[in-house]
């Protein structure tokens, strides 16, 4: 099999062509285009390859039907860009609050529904009247 019908078995299943079908096209058997899709990870019939890589390493992208569309190959690739592209995380925005405790400014995130600045804040307003 050259890199030609490889690349062009790729193409096809991305396409959503099964099988005998990929090996009618290339004038391979149906078991060899298949061997070859699952040795490398493109086989079963739950799989779409949908022709996008993965924005650090370049590979194709796996898609499973019913689940969410995937960016990254994998979680060391989602971490290792991310790390390089910290400009483009998108931040909560948070709320300046007030600690009843110790009168202490702070940031959290509207939703948590932080009230202390901190544990030790928490467990002091929390049990200052037990005796």
């Amino acid at each position: 099999m050259t890199e030609v019908q490889k690349r062009r078995i790729i193409t096809l299943r991305s396409q959503g062509l099964s099988y005998k079908q990929v090996g009618d096209e290339l004038g391979l058997t149906k078991d060899s285009v298949k061997m070859f899709c699952i040795r490398n990870g493109f086989g079963g019939s739950n799989i779409t390859i949908n022709g996008k890589t993965c924005p650090w390493c370049g590979r194709f992208l796996k898609q499973l039907k019913g689940k969410k569309k995937r960016r990254f190959c994998s979680s060391l690739c989602r971490q290792l860009w991310w790390s390089k592209n910290r400009d483009q995380l998108n931040h909560r925005k948070t709320i300046e609050q007030v600690c009843p405790t110790c009168g202490k400014r702070f940031e959290a995130y509207p939703s948590d529904g932080r009230k202390y600045c901190s544990h030790k804040c928490y467990i002091i307003q929390r049990f200052k009247t037990i005796h």
